[in-house]
């Protein structure tokens, strides 16, 4: 294969993975050892950074994180960016370019920081920035003064984006690493941490739980700083991050939060709607305990009832930091799994407790029990403790539900005036013949024979 340079040398700087992995080369032969050893005798052992290997000496006592179900991540470049560490060991290993230590000389730190890039654009900061190491030594963030002789490098491999930052002034160490599905901008969420930490705590806190018409937000208030999270299936999942000033808060699309007593509103292009309520706390008894993440089955639908093919099919009570809720499942394609905040009247009532007037009357969900069955939003539920299992049974005068404990292959015969609804087991709808001519096998769930 032949190769040439992108230009002639000294016309410009970039970052080049081959000029750390030809470092690394270089150090190997004058130590005549190799790499990793080199890391291990002069570095990671004198700083007590265990966690810190190559891709070659990977250690069982700190397993590699991984993005989801995608492999580990191995690197054989090593000098480029195949080093595993924690967050903790990569800053200690910061630490060391900012007070004096037998690891690396002030001589060797001071050429490190100085800047060697150069480039043929004079307004080109981003070529000139390059210190030996470190992809900037000089620091131009307008919204982050973090002073003089800020250093920073950064990483971007298959799997991972990472940050290191020096800060002199604070004699501070930042480090994060994320895998890409978390979606940050690491450079500037690592900024935006040590900023909020600097601040003064002067600010308004309304941290909690909060309820609205089809779920939960958790808000969180960090000083200057508000972090929203909104209840999943998956846990709490980050959907928005605003900064305060008057009264509210603000986040990139100008829209805004404010509070008035527990009343949380939110303001979208210039209109302004109570949109939840500090979620109501309530202990639980046995008989309402009893009652938590069991699934109840709608058995009262009919053949043309549109809504449990969407919503409704099955609904289930949790219990989220305790705050009392009733989760409603529906069509696994659709978004519309909503959560309903309630609070417990008495061992057979709940009821919805929200006084929002922007959630309109949907939010009115009030079950009841009575005679071993659930009653809520115009249907009747049968609790999954309570369902027979399906052995191949037909189509009777009335609705039937049974559970499906082995793989269904085949369902009955439907004929006019009939349906027949499966559910999985989390209780969301994974077949309707109103919808859907063909079936394919499931391993365990629930079917209604309507």
């Amino acid at each position: 294969m032949k190769q040439h340079p992108k230009s002639d040398p000294g016309t410009y700087s970039t970052y080049c993975n081959d000029g750390f992995t030809l470092a690394e080369m270089v150090v190997s032969k004058v130590r005549n050892m190799p790499y990793e050893d080199v890391l291990r005798k002069y570095i990671t052992e004198k700083i007590g950074a265990n966690s810190t290997n190559t891709t070659y000496t990977i250690n069982s006592d700190y397993p590699l994180v991984s993005e989801g179900k995608k492999p580990k991540e191995y690197f054989p470049i090593q000098g480029a960016g195949g080093i595993t560490t924690s967050m903790i060991d990569l800053c200690k290993f910061g630490q060391i370019f900012l007070e004096p230590n037998s690891i690396i000389s002030e001589k060797s730190k001071a050429l490190m920081a100085k800047s060697w890039g150069t480039t043929f654009l004079e307004s080109d900061l981003g070529a000139i920035d390059f210190g030996l190491g470190w992809d900037l030594v000089r620091h131009h963030d307008p919204d982050y003064d973090f002073g003089d002789g800020v250093l920073a490098k950064g990483g971007n491999s298959m799997f991972f984006s990472s940050r290191l930052i020096i800060v002199p002034k604070y004699n501070a160490v930042l480090a994060l690493s994320e895998t890409h599905d978390c979606g940050l901008d690491v450079p500037t969420t690592l900024m935006r941490l040590f900023n909020t930490y600097l601040e003064p705590n002067t600010y308004p806190d309304y941290s909690g739980i909060y309820a609205h018409a089809f779920g939960l937000q958790k808000i969180t208030t960090i000083k200057s700083s508000m972090v929203v999270q909104d209840k999943t299936e998956k846990g709490w999942v980050m959907s928005d991050l605003l900064d305060y000033a008057d009264g509210k808060w603000t986040n990139e699309k100008g829209n805004q939060i404010f509070f008035e007593e527990d009343y949380l509103l939110k303001t979208t292009r210039n209109r302004t709607v109570a949109f939840a309520q500090k979620a109501k706390k309530q202990e639980l008894n046995s008989v309402w305990k009893s009652r938590l993440n069991k699934k109840y089955i709608v058995c009262d639908t009919t053949y043309y009832d549109i809504v449990t093919n969407q919503m409704l099919c099955s609904v289930e009570f949790n219990r989220t930091e305790d705050t009392m809720s009733l989760i409603v499942h529906g069509n696994k394609s659709e978004s519309v799994v909503s959560e309903f905040p309630i609070e417990v009247i008495d061992d057979t009532h709940a009821q919805s407790y929200l006084h929002t007037p922007c959630n309109g009357s949907r939010d009115r969900i009030e079950p009841y029990f009575e005679d071993g069955k659930l009653y809520c939003a115009s249907y009747t539920y049968i609790c999954e403790d309570d369902i027979e299992p399906y052995n191949s049974q037909l189509f009777e005068k009335e609705n039937k539900v049974y559970k499906i404990n082995n793989t269904l292959e085949v369902l009955p015969t439907i004929c006019e005036n009939h349906r027949i609804l499966v559910l999985d087991s989390n209780g969301d709808l994974y077949y309707d013949s109103m919808d859907v001519e063909e079936y394919k096998s499931i391993e365990s769930g629930f079917i209604i024979l309507v």
